[in-house]
């Protein structure tokens, strides 16, 4: 992300992660590239997203027809 920004048109991040949770992990992109999708993976069902900075959700495991809405909602 920090040496090209503008790569990548959304980010599927887990927010169960060994270093850094998926939240923080999102506001840093948020500070490189503010407008990029973040759609937060969980496994967990009571997983609520904040909204400033994940713009959507996904659970664990992945239903492919959540996975297609998602895709056609952000990637043009």
């Amino acid at each position: 992300m920090k040496e090209q920004p503008n790569k990548y048109s959304v980010i599927f991040m887990d927010i169960m992660m060994p270093k850094m949770s998926g939240d923080e992990a999102a506001r840093c992109i948020r500070k490189i590239n503010p407008s990029i999708p973040i759609v937060a993976m969980s496994a967990q069902s009571e997983y609520s997203i904040d909204q400033t900075i994940m713009n959507d959700s996904i659970s664990k495991p992945i239903d492919e027809q959540k996975l297609d809405h998602i895709l056609r909602k952000y990637v043009a």
